[in-house]
């Protein structure tokens, strides 16, 4: 009966931390994130008229 105790108290702190972790750990992920997917973003913004050809002039300016 003891171990079942034990494994009951146990269960309920970790239940708290991982809570706690789940959301901190999501947030970051989020906070890392968006600098990458901004910086994909403009890439994306910025080469996609060379790619399409506007901007260049067949001209070699």
């Amino acid at each position: 009966m003891a171990v079942i105790l034990l494994d009951l108290a146990c269960i309920l702190v970790l239940e708290r931390v991982l809570r706690a972790a789940h959301h901190a750990t999501f947030g970051l992920r989020g906070r890392l994130l968006r600098p990458l997917l901004a910086a994909v973003g403009i890439d994306l913004v910025l080469d996609g008229p060379v790619e399409l050809g506007v901007g260049r002039s067949g001209r070699g300016h």
